[in-house]
């Protein structure tokens, strides 16, 4: 798997972002594959053109984080890499103070 490649291989510590949940080979199992890609590394996963999918993506995700704990572990190893990644201000107020 990519994402394995990245962590384990590469020592790669940034985000990960999936695929867009409603893509063909995704959307087959949404709720496995959300919940595998997270799991295995994924930081935050892509919903943004079948709503529908978001929604079965998310409901999978709040079951897995309650029943399972290697789960709710990465979750807060996802937690801490995307806060750290975080600017300490909105980019777009950045911006804006280099005019």
């Amino acid at each position: 798997m990519a994402i394995g490649v990245l962590r384990r291989d590469w020592g790669f510590d940034g985000v990960l972002v999936t695929d867009d949940v409603s893509m063909a080979a995704y959307a087959r199992d949404v709720r496995g594959n959300v919940v595998a890609s997270l799991s295995g590394g994924a930081d935050l996963a892509l919903a943004s053109y079948d709503p529908d999918l978001a929604y079965v993506a998310l409901d999978a995700i709040i079951r897995a984080r309650r029943g399972d704990p290697a789960f709710a572990a990465a979750m807060q190893t996802s937690a801490a890499r995307l806060a750290r990644s975080a600017p300490a201000e909105p980019f777009c107020r950045r911006l804006a103070s280099r005019r």
